[in-house]
């Protein structure tokens, strides 16, 4: 940027505009894990691929993970005996916009490059996302969106799983209360309840105001701390009725 000429000011710009879109970014990436932690869509085809393939996961020792590569050539081809699960998991991971499964219970969303070189394989990537190049005299034209784009390629593929996200038809809950959702889903669903699960009932008053200290910016505002721990609350009830909806053997608490 120096040597273009940029000014310091120019520079730091660049850097905070960065850290601006990051922002954006992690806000939807995780937002949509939450959402999709609570969707029956998701969780019905999640189980229906676990119970083909976690015998093949536990051989291999966990998940693959989908290399990286700037000059954007493909993976190298698996094993013959393992091509099958390969090909079902890019499917999978492709169809709900994936880089991978953390663990079973945990998607890990697709990263977003935006302000960077892709480092993923195109054809493959293509599927999960629009993949564009856009030229730079294209942007004299400052009518085109992104949403018209998307809405042109929604109309060959409508990605009638993701409508409900796409849509902002989730119930009136917003990114960050899906992040936060995500949290509880995380310390109460998979490490509370996995390991205190005869202890929770009697205290959730207790963990709602623990949860309220944690996610409340300033803990020691009282005004802060009871709204916070009241939403909360209102977030855990909701998530219980979610997973409850969509597993009726989990049972209320």
């Amino acid at each position: 940027m120096r040597q273009v000429g940029s000014t310091q000011a120019q520079i730091d710009e660049y850097w905070e505009r960065q850290k601006r879109t990051q922002r954006k970014v992690d806000l939807l990436k995780w937002g949509y894990a939450g959402w999709l932690v609570t969707d029956p869509e998701y969780r019905r085809t999640r189980d229906l691929f676990r119970n083909q393939w976690e015998p093949k996961v536990r051989e291999l020792g966990g998940f693959p993970f989908f290399p990286k590569s700037f000059m954007g050539e493909p993976a190298r081809e698996p094993k013959e005996n393992d091509k099958e699960f390969y090909a079902a998991y890019v499917t999978f991971c492709q169809h709900w916009c994936l880089d991978g499964l953390a663990t079973w219970e945990l998607p890990i969303p697709i990263e977003p490059e935006l302000l960077s070189p892709s480092f993923n394989y195109a054809p493959a990537a293509s599927e999960a996302g629009i993949m564009a190049f856009v030229p730079w005299y294209l942007l004299r034209a400052k009518d085109i969106s992104l949403y018209d784009v998307a809405a042109h390629k929604r109309l060959l593929d409508p990605q009638n799983h993701l409508a409900k996200w796409l849509d902002r038809k989730t119930e009136r809950y917003g990114e960050r209360r899906f992040v936060r959702v995500l949290a509880l889903y995380v310390y109460l669903e998979l490490c509370l309840k996995a390991r205190y699960s005869d202890r929770l009932k009697d205290n959730l008053e207790r963990l709602d105001h623990a949860f309220g200290a944690f996610f409340c910016k300033d803990p020691q505002d009282a005004d802060c701390f009871a709204r916070v721990a009241e939403s909360v609350k209102k977030d855990r009830e909701k998530l219980n009725a979610w997973l409850r909806r969509n597993n009726p053997e989990i049972r209320e608490r």
